[in-house]
């Protein structure tokens, strides 16, 4: 007799039922303490991130943030009606594209970049708890969203205005597809999530290929429980290509393919040095494109290649992680191998060998590596929740193990963001209020960022790499820069122009227009004069001066020493003592080795009347020049001030011959008197008469 046929709905049930079930094996859905306590992560660590960047981060740095400035241009266009595929050479335009759409909302593009960043963190978070949480258990999946909120790196990006956390975040969407997401259609999504990560940042592109062998080795189920491989495969393709392929479409029929500047500069992106960045280093030759390196040095890029490999894995561990959340990664790594859980999370793996891939040919940087974040730290996460931890004392152990490099890292965060907001340029928001203020209509600055342009409204020129004023002054004029803005960046930067940061320093055609600021920083108005040398640049000393009294606001005293040596000589010929032993110290810290910069601190430390900081000066003096008269004349005066005659005299014997300072030569004749050396007291006195005046 023939099973009755179940009612249509009943069939559609069933059929809902079975094709919903991911690839692999996981468990159900979240529940019970451990889910609550993971949601509560990912909100205390957005509202942490939160307050980071509207309380503690008003400006992007000169860093990654800068490109920011660019993309807020990029974004008002797309306002307008706008579009250039050409912006399009290095990342995609979809960042462009959604801060155009904030911005209809939130005015200010600033904080609607933060805004991106915020909600892109927090859907890293919730992401890669589904996809640990499906793929290896609530435990497992609390643990590593804790260490992703804890991961210095990732808080960075989470609230910086950068492509880099939405980039993170579509690819996240993009795993989540792949590995967690239910439903026949979850491969078309998937496809469609991998074009809109790589219309973000173009590496996502690893996930297309990523994504085919998850789909081939992993298929979903069809309706008979059977591989639906080839069905999968057709949906992520067409998912793929119905969002790449339009664009695709649209910029080569303007001329551009998009990423085209990755393969054409691609030297900039495989070299490691920091000479890398030609626009900044003077006679910078360009960049090498993928084809002339391949035809040129074809065995020299392959071994760059292969040494990136261990290279970048190490710096993974060591930079990216940690080295104390990397042994948590390898315990996590080593447990679920013993436990069989490497079973149900291979297609992750799968995933983050391919996202590292793509990687390996340019420079590391922890910034490029963001994406694989979240990959190596479920490897934490495994180690929290191993089905080896069922009995709760074990548990117990492991999770206060745990806890060391949670904190540890947790811990490096805060010290990386305190040090990102201590560099942050606020003066230029203060210079762009001040530049609005008198600068007219379509006016243009000349800086190397666009910070103060976008503060004041007005058109950014880039401050170009030449080394003359005169040259410095066609630039303005030839894009129409009416104002020059001067700070620690463009002087360190463009080292040939220090001299513009010193505000005793007058340069004829630049008018200072004053504001308020934290760091080292000057406006300035051009006239029709920019472009003559002041007087004083042909004075050597005068134009060192200069260049040292700017060098010493914006360098460390481990770079500004030589400048210290120079003002303290300034101050000492000013008869400015205080002032000049201020220097000499700072050079000293500076370049501990100075043996002068310590003789000369020890002498304005006699002159002050502090004998014994001045003998312990004068003794580091010693210890690097032993033999050096002027020293040991000083160390002599040190003893003789502090009632040491008999010290003094065996001091400066030797050394009567080594001086023609009438008040030394005095001192020794009275000391050698006092100690009954005659012959010392003639010899003293015999030098001191054959001084111009007889020493009077």
């Amino acid at each position: 007799m023939a099973r009755p046929s179940p009612a249509p709905s009943a069939t559609r049930d069933a059929t809902r039922t079975r094709t919903l079930t991911p690839p692999g094996p996981g468990p159900a859905a979240p529940g019970g303490g451990l889910g609550v306590a993971s949601l509560a992560v990912v909100a205390l660590a957005t509202l942490a991130l939160a307050w980071i960047a509207f309380a503690r981060h008003p400006v992007g740095d000169y860093f990654t943030e800068s490109d920011f400035y660019g993309y807020a241009e990029g974004a008002r266009a797309f306002r307008h009606g706008a579009l250039d595929f050409a912006r399009y050479s290095v990342v995609g335009p979809v960042y462009e594209l959604l801060l155009a759409a904030l911005t209809t909302i939130v005015p200010d593009a600033f904080r609607a970049g933060e805004l991106i960043s915020l909600a892109a963190a927090a859907a890293v978070m919730l992401l890669w708890l589904a996809i640990v949480r499906r793929r290896a258990g609530e435990a497992a999946a609390l643990w590593t969203v804790m260490f992703i909120a804890a991961n210095p790196g990732f808080a960075r990006y989470g609230y910086s205005t950068t492509t880099d956390m939405l980039a993170l975040g579509t690819q996240s969407a993009a795993a989540w597809a792949l590995l967690a997401a239910r439903g026949r259609r979850a491969p078309l999504a998937a496809g469609a999530l991998v074009a809109l990560a790589a219309l973000t940042r173009y590496s996502a592109l690893a996930l297309l290929p990523a994504g085919a062998v998850i789909l081939a080795v992993w298929p979903p189920r069809d309706d008979h429980g059977r591989p639906a491989r080839r069905r999968a495969l057709l949906l992520f393709a067409a998912g793929f290509a119905a969002l790449a392929l339009p664009w695709l479409a649209l910029s080569l029929r303007a001329g551009h393919w998009p990423g085209s500047n990755l393969v054409e500069s691609f030297s900039f992106y495989t070299d490691p040095s920091a000479q890398r960045n030609v626009q900044d280093v003077a006679g910078g030759g360009g960049y090498r494109s993928l084809a002339a390196l391949l035809r040129e040095q074809p065995g020299a890029l392959a071994g760059r290649l292969l040494g990136n490999v261990p290279d970048h894995l190490m710096r993974n561990l060591r930079s990216l992680i940690g080295a104390p959340v990397a042994w948590a990664c390898g315990a996590g790594l080593v447990v679920t191998i013993l436990d069989g859980g490497w079973r149900a999370m291979a297609p992750v793996g799968v995933a983050g060998a391919f996202v590292f891939a793509a990687l390996v040919p340019v420079f590391y940087s922890d910034r490029y590596a963001l994406p694989l974040v979240p990959y190596d730290l479920a490897l934490a996460g495994l180690a929290a929740g191993s089905r080896r931890l069922r009995a709760l004392p074990l548990r117990a152990i492991v999770w206060a193990a745990l806890m060391v490099p949670l904190a540890l890292s947790l811990h490096s965060s805060v010290t990386l963001q305190r040090w990102v907001e201590s560099q942050l340029p606020v003066e230029t928001l203060a210079a762009g209020r001040a530049l609005r203020a008198v600068a007219p209509p379509g006016a243009r600055v000349l800086s190397r960022k666009m910070h103060v342009a976008y503060y004041s409204g007005t058109g950014a020129v880039a401050f170009p790499r030449v080394k003359r004023l005169a040259e410095l002054a066609d630039a303005a004029r030839v894009n129409g820069a009416g104002f020059l803005y001067f700070s620690w960046y463009e002087a360190e930067l463009r080292p040939e122009f220090w001299y513009l940061l010193d505000s005793t320093a007058t340069v004829p055609g630049l008018e200072r227009i004053p504001f308020p600021a934290r760091n080292p920083a000057l406006l300035f108005r051009i006239g029709p004069e920019f472009g003559r040398d002041p007087a004083w640049l042909s004075n050597d000393s005068l134009r060192s001066l200069h260049i040292a009294r700017a060098q010493v606001q914006a360098l460390e005293d481990r770079e500004a020493w030589s400048a210290h040596f120079v003002l303290g000589e300034e101050a000492r010929g000013r008869g400015d003592l205080s002032g000049a032993l201020g220097h000499y110290l700072a050079a000293t810290r500076g370049n501990p080795g100075l043996a002068l910069a310590w003789q000369r601190a020890g002498g304005a430390l006699l002159e002050l009347g502090r004998i014994e900081e001045a003998r312990g000066a004068y003794e580091r003096a010693r210890a690097l020049v032993p033999d050096d008269a002027v020293t040991l004349i000083g160390i002599g005066w040190t003893q003789m001030r502090s009632g040491r005659a008999d010290l003094a005299t065996q001091t400066w014997r030797p050394l009567v011959s080594s001086t023609r300072d009438p008040a030394t030569l005095r001192a020794m004749a009275e000391a050698f008197d006092r100690a009954g050396d005659a012959a010392a007291r003639d010899q003293a006195r015999r030098a001191l008469a054959a001084l111009p005046g007889g020493g009077r």
